[in-house]
């Protein structure tokens, strides 16, 4: 097996699914030649092909050989790894498929900027998927970034897409910080917004990300399926409301700092200058700026500092 194709089947492990394009971004080869090499591995056992509208992109995940694989090259057995294997031929037509494709196009996009970045490194990225105890049957048991809050009689739910781990560059042992990811399709109602955000705020108050080896964090909001900020707005007046109420119940410092953790941007301007370049809504703010932007020092991120 060529190094090459020891590089789709990693990526594949760590995407779970993946189009042709999105392959070819990662690893910086031709879709005809990942077509061609994928095509191979699905012959040997270690790739399959997802079935696909005729309009689509090819689209592909890890076969039994490939997991397989992975675990030989890890010194596991397959039941040690934490993923799912469940592989559904015909996710590409579920409801979720999209919204699949849009969190792994954010990830990448990060994946990517990070790589060589001066100031900022991806330590680690957390699928929603990965698992925290297979025999688990409770959601918020069995994966591992989902929990489950109890609060006034109501229950919370805190269930992101994603978690990037960063770290300052340069900096191995330096304080963590984990990013949530929510992809957004524009398909769901403010009030189930509503809730995410409120999940956000139990997970937030309990300091629950310390259990990822972070010492704080920030919501990153990316929304798909758009062309104006119109989304974005309505979505920072949901914030806005329920900063107020807290502000009422707990005082404006710790509405402030909450509001705080929240970024949101469209989808589709997000590519190599998803780190540095104006893309960002900050909290309520309706002017864009970059991710590594300064704010209140009180409340920024050690690599959030301006640059020397």
């Amino acid at each position: 097996m060529a190094e090459g194709d020891i590089e789709l089947i990693q990526a594949l492990y760590r995407y779970r699914y993946l189009r042709s394009g999105q392959l070819s971004r990662l690893t910086e080869r031709s879709s005809q030649v990942i077509r061609r090499r994928l095509r191979w591995l699905a012959g040997q056992g270690y790739v399959q092909m997802l079935a696909r509208g005729k309009a689509e992109q090819a689209a592909y995940s890890l076969a039994r050989g490939g997991f397989e694989f992975v675990a030989h090259a890890s010194g596991v057995p397959v039941s040690a790894l934490p993923f799912s294997r469940k592989i559904d031929e015909n996710k590409t037509a579920s409801f979720f498929w999209r919204h699949t494709m849009l969190v792994n196009d954010v990830v990448i996009a990060f994946e990517q900027a990070l790589e060589e970045h001066p100031r900022l490194a991806l330590e680690e990225v957390i699928q929603e998927w990965e698992l925290a105890d297979p025999r688990a049957k409770a959601h918020h048991r069995r994966f591992r970034l989902s929990e489950r809050f109890e609060e006034g009689g109501r229950v919370l739910i805190h269930r992101p897409d994603a978690c990037l781990l960063l770290r300052p560059r340069g900096e191995d042992g330096a304080p963590l910080v984990a990013a949530y990811l929510e992809a957004d399709r524009a398909t769901e109602p403010l009030r189930r917004i509503r809730g995410k955000i409120e999940g956000f705020y139990a997970y937030w108050l309990r300091e629950r990300f310390v259990t990822l080896r972070a010492t704080s964090m920030r919501v990153l909001f990316v929304l798909g399926n758009v062309r104006t900020d119109k989304r974005i707005r309505s979505m920072q007046r949901t914030l806005e409301t329920f900063a107020k109420e807290l502000a009422t119940r707990r005082g404006n410092h710790e509405a402030k700092r909450f509001v705080s953790l929240f970024r949101f941007a469209r989808a589709g301007a997000l590519g190599p200058g998803v780190i540095d370049e104006a893309l960002w809504m900050r909290g309520l703010e309706q002017v864009p700026s970059p991710f590594l932007a300064k704010t209140n020092p009180q409340l920024e991120l050690p690599f959030e500092k301006p640059a020397a």
